[in-house]
């Protein structure tokens, strides 16, 4: 599945999945380091700086869905955001009750 860098720039962290049908599925992303920006370290090698993710609200979920015959990103909400997914929500709802 083709990824965005904001997805795969992140390592050492917490990845849950929530599946609500075969075919659509919500990653939440928490926590772990992301490559933020590269530096000369001498010698003509560059190298990345890495940024340590510690607000705990920083959360990252991504939307994929399964169509024609292949998975493909529908969305990426990132950052201090509200989750403003109303599928996502409806069945989290379901869960909860």
């Amino acid at each position: 599945i083709p990824l965005p860098d904001s997805v795969t720039g992140r390592y050492y962290h917490t990845v849950s999945s929530f599946v609500v049908d075969p075919n659509h599925v919500f990653l939440i992303v928490l926590g772990g380091y992301a490559k933020t920006t590269q530096i000369d370290v001498g010698g003509g090698a560059i190298d990345w700086i890495n940024t340590r993710v510690t607000n705990s609200h920083i959360t990252m979920v991504v939307e994929l869905v399964f169509h024609d015959g292949q998975w493909s990103v529908e969305s990426v909400s990132s950052g201090m955001f509200r989750v403003n997914n109303q599928l996502l929500w409806e069945e989290l709802l379901k869960i909860k009750s």
